[in-house]
């Protein structure tokens, strides 16, 4: 794993370590914000709070889909920590993610217009044509943006997992 984080920078991976790569470390296809690679190493700081937070609503979580939730919370943090997380494996979660969101009010939308627009991040992150992340580079902005697409979708999925999970506990 400590060789992987060499080429983690590239836009299909997903996890934490790969976007920190891209946004504030050199690498050949993407422009940092900054270059800074002493934060691109608190990659493991965040890790840890997204195991920990997953593992807190995994334990607490008392609904009918805990189960479902569980499954998918795991699946998606562990693309989130892993240092190579590659967007391929995300399908893995998509069938417990599908089966919690129509056990959420039988439709799996938050009511909200602000909640249904948060349904455009992981959308826009699993459609994405896997060339993506490298439209309209070098440019800090589509780093930061497109370029971390399948990193944006994903966090935006887990969040919504954690959040459901804590809201049933």
């Amino acid at each position: 794993l400590q060789q992987s984080g060499d080429w983690a920078w590239l836009g299909m991976n997903a996890s934490i370590l790969g976007t920190l790569q891209r946004v504030f470390t050199t690498s050949p296809s993407f422009e940092p914000i900054i270059t800074a690679p002493g934060v691109a190493r608190a990659w493991l700081a965040m890790a840890a709070m997204v195991g920990v937070v997953t593992l807190f609503v995994v334990v607490v979580d008392k609904s009918s889909a805990a189960v479902d939730r569980a499954f998918a919370l795991l699946l998606i943090a562990a693309q989130l920590i892993s240092p190579v997380g590659w967007v391929y494996y995300m399908w893995l979660a998509v069938v417990p993610v599908i089966a919690v969101a129509l056990g959420e009010e039988r439709v799996g939308l938050p009511r909200s217009a602000v909640g249904r627009s948060l349904f455009v991040i992981p959308l826009a992150g699993f459609f994405s044509p896997i060339t993506a992340p490298y439209y309209f580079e070098p440019s800090v902005l589509a780093t930061a943006t497109l370029g971390s697409v399948y990193f944006w979708g994903t966090i935006t999925v887990w969040g919504c997992l954690t959040i459901s999970g804590i809201a049933h506990a």
